[in-house]
């Protein structure tokens, strides 16, 4: 009780404090710094990593339809598709709204202050919800900075799904309502009947989240393509790849904390061990669990991944 009345006041506070500085809050929507990634994708390490690199105020979960309803009261779903050609001016005016900070709300903030935001030269926004997005979202806006997707192997992100909690209580039906293609693209009707576990439900929504921003032509052009393992094992390599492209300095002292767990970490699973970390999935589930994820991954025909924890990417 004591927790959801200090709660309550915080977020009172803050929505007070927005309000009272919407005159000065005013981004380039250009301007925006955008991370990308799947629930459990790594998304929170690195998030943290390129806040302190860049003093951007981070922008959090603007996708989390409970906590911002902007988007569902236009017909936003939690993972919402847009195809690339698709205009769609209510989505562009909030997305415009968003990266301009006009559209800020108490639950966005919740890991930064209005006045970081005031101060601060840039946003940093970030997602576990928009990768299917990307290819819509780069060719609506011409980011300075292109965003980053960060990937990281499906046995990983169910893994830790299944640890963390939460995502057990999957509909035993998963609905695309907002993919008009899905039914083309799963190809055989029947093959949804196979998706009778929760390891294969996570493991489709993983493919229906990353298959078209893999296949697209932009990949990793449009967009900065970075796998999480090898992230861990040559973070130097990576971290100098955003800076390269990106034209917001990074503070050089960054690549000190590069092994410091994300607050959203459970155990021991940060990612201190550098390449023990990447395949430590295959110690947590089973030769079966393994199977199944895979054979969804491969029917979807991704080829990054395999039941090899070092994935088969080119960044070039």
């Amino acid at each position: 009780m004591f927790y959801r009345i200090k709660n309550k006041y915080r977020q009172l506070v803050s929505e007070w404090q927005l309000h009272r500085a919407k005159d000065k809050i005013h981004f380039a929507p250009e301007e925006a710094l955008i991370l990308t990634g799947d629930p459990r994708g790594g998304t929170t390490w690195l998030s943290s990593l390129l806040v302190q690199a860049t003093k951007a105020a981070m922008i959090w979960e603007p996708l989390w339809l409970a906590k911002n309803p902007s988007f569902k009261n236009i017909g936003f779903s939690y993972r919402q598709y847009i195809s690339e050609q698709e205009n769609w001016p209510e989505a562009e005016g909030l997305f415009r709204d968003l990266f301009s900070g006009k559209d800020l709300n108490s639950n966005l903030i919740s890991f930064t202050s209005v006045a970081e935001i005031t101060s601060s030269s840039h946003l940093l926004f970030k997602f576990c919800r928009a990768n299917q997005l990307l290819p819509w979202l780069t060719a609506t806006f011409e980011f300075t900075n292109p965003p980053i997707y960060l990937l990281r192997h499906p046995c990983a992100v169910v893994a830790s799904q299944l640890k963390q909690g939460g995502w057990d209580r999957l509909p035993s039906t998963i609905q695309f309502k907002d993919q008009p293609d899905f039914e083309q693209e799963v190809g055989d009707p029947d093959y949804l009947n196979t998706i009778n576990t929760v390891e294969k439900r996570l493991a489709l929504i993983w493919c229906m989240a990353n298959r078209r921003t893999l296949e697209s032509p932009h990949n990793n052009h449009r967009w900065l393509s970075i796998c999480y393992e090898d992230l861990l094992m040559n973070p130097h390599q990576q971290l100098s790849r955003i800076r390269d492209r990106w034209k917001v300095p990074l503070a050089k002292d960054v690549l000190d904390d590069v092994a410091k767990p994300s607050f959203t970490t459970v155990e021991d699973t940060s990612a201190i061990k550098g390449a023990d970390q990447i395949g430590k999935w295959k110690e947590t589930l089973s030769s079966k669990q393994i199977a199944e994820i895979m054979g969804v991954v491969q029917h979807f025909g991704i080829k990054v991944y395999s039941e090899d924890p070092v994935p088969a990417i080119s960044y070039d």
